[in-house]
């Protein structure tokens, strides 16, 4: 199977409507589509998180930036540690 162009934690921006934001899905599908969720890093007027977007991998490109997410596979299910601060 085809390798994911970018990784979880990878900050990404779409080319078209230019919205930006951290790879938190990677969805691999049977025609060889892949697309990314993407969780904005702002916050709307209530100070909540925005909802998630969906995006073609081709409509995506990196901003050079990876928020520092570990991955930890224990044999169940993936566990994502964010950073210390």
């Amino acid at each position: 199977m085809d390798e994911f162009k970018f990784k979880l934690g990878d900050v990404v921006k779409d080319k078209v409507t230019g919205f930006s934001g951290v790879v938190v899905a990677q969805t691999k599908y049977l025609t060889g589509c892949s697309r990314y969720g993407i969780a904005s890093q702002k916050l709307d007027k209530e100070g909540k998180p925005l909802d998630w977007q969906y995006f073609d991998e081709d409509l995506l490109v990196s901003t050079g930036k990876n928020i520092g997410v570990k991955i930890k596979v224990n044999g169940g299910p993936v566990r994502m540690e964010a950073p210390q601060r």
